[in-house]
């Protein structure tokens, strides 16, 4: 069992501007409850069968649960109010990325443990059987992602197409600032969705930015095929260097004599075009 003190604290999501989870989404049906029975039959609804118990000497529920769908990835905001543990089996065919708004939750999967307080972020993998505690007062927005949408952005990135699955590691980055772009991303999808005419509900336009979430996820986000990506991004821009070099000698002196307009070299690998002022 490994532990860690705390999730990297990256995302912009500020509870003190942000109040309920629910507000997130106000736009989007509420479900609210105080029965933990009817919060788990919803819940397993949404992404799986699960059970749902209280934490010693816990009462006093409080369930709010509003989701936006994506085509391949939804957007949850929720809360329970009170402490509860969530047990589930795995959720075969998706993936939760988590942050946490406010209050505190534990989260065990196979070997790994991390506590996820206010301003963290945590992925659930989709292979392996979870335990979720919800401490009183905790807040979340959960983004459920399709597990066929991460293997479609990671052979877009890199060009493989093995079939070795991929699982996001737990553990804190280094970085928090690479991390802290998926958090930028998440609450801009937030910040859309409060509007009623979001052009999110153009399939097309949902499909394009659940491509740019994933592919933002696979680059931030640690895990066991993260070096097939770095290595994939480091070709491309070496890909695109070489071909500056060899295309430079046969651009800088035509192109001048042909269009009247004079070129400028003021990087190592990059031509800077210098347009005449417009009278």
């Amino acid at each position: 069992m490994h532990a860690t003190p705390s999730a990297f604290q990256a995302h912009p999501f500020d509870g003190k501007t942000t109040g309920g989870a629910d507000e997130l989404l106000p736009c989007h049906p509420i479900f609210r409850t105080r029965d933990l029975e009817r919060a788990r039959e919803h819940m397993g609804g949404v992404w799986g069968e699960h059970r749902v118990d209280y934490l010693s000497k816990e009462r006093g529920l409080d369930f709010r649960h509003r989701e936006a769908k994506l085509g391949r990835i939804g957007v949850n905001s929720m809360q329970y109010g009170a402490g509860v543990m969530v047990n589930a089996l795995p959720f075969r065919d998706l993936y939760l990325v988590q942050f946490t708004l406010g209050g505190r939750c534990e989260l065990r999967q196979g070997r790994n443990y991390i506590d996820t307080p206010a301003g963290s972020v945590a992925i659930i993998n989709p292979f392996q059987p979870f335990a979720k505690t919800w401490y009183p007062g905790t807040r979340q927005i959960v983004i459920r992602i399709d597990r066929s949408l991460v293997e479609r952005e990671f052979r877009v990135l890199t060009g493989c197409h093995e079939n070795e699955r991929i699982e996001f590691d737990p553990l804190p980055l280094e970085s928090m600032a690479r991390a802290a772009t998926l958090g930028h991303f998440a609450r801009m999808l937030c910040d859309d969705l409060k509007n009623p005419s979001s052009g999110l509900e153009h399939p097309i336009v949902r499909d394009r930015i659940a491509s740019a979430l994933v592919s933002t996820l696979l680059v931030s986000m640690p895990h066991n095929r993260q070096r097939a990506v770095e290595t994939a991004s480091t070709s491309i821009i070496e890909v695109r260097r070489e071909g500056l070099r060899r295309c430079s000698p046969l651009i800088r002196p035509a192109q001048p004599a042909r269009a009247g307009i004079p070129l400028s070299r003021e990087a190592p690998d990059t031509l800077v075009r210098s347009a005449p002022a417009l009278p």
